[in-house]
């Protein structure tokens, strides 16, 4: 079992990545996945902008772009 603190200590005050409010986090796991808690988590508790990035997207990166 995962407790709230150990969410919070994987992504507030890191020293290995920076989240900062004006980012965008993609959200490119599977939410029954670990690495999704890092996305979701990661973006919400440190004010930046979660984009579920659909699985077609994915698959063809070119579409993904900045706008």
């Amino acid at each position: 079992m995962v407790t709230h603190q150990n969410v919070v200590r994987l992504v507030r005050s890191t020293n290995y990545v920076e989240f900062r409010p004006a980012l965008v986090i993609g959200h490119v796991s599977n939410v029954v996945f670990d690495a999704s808690t890092f996305e979701i988590w990661g973006a919400l508790l440190n004010g930046c902008r979660l984009a579920v990035i659909p699985k077609l997207n994915m698959l063809a990166p070119e579409v993904l772009r900045i706008s």
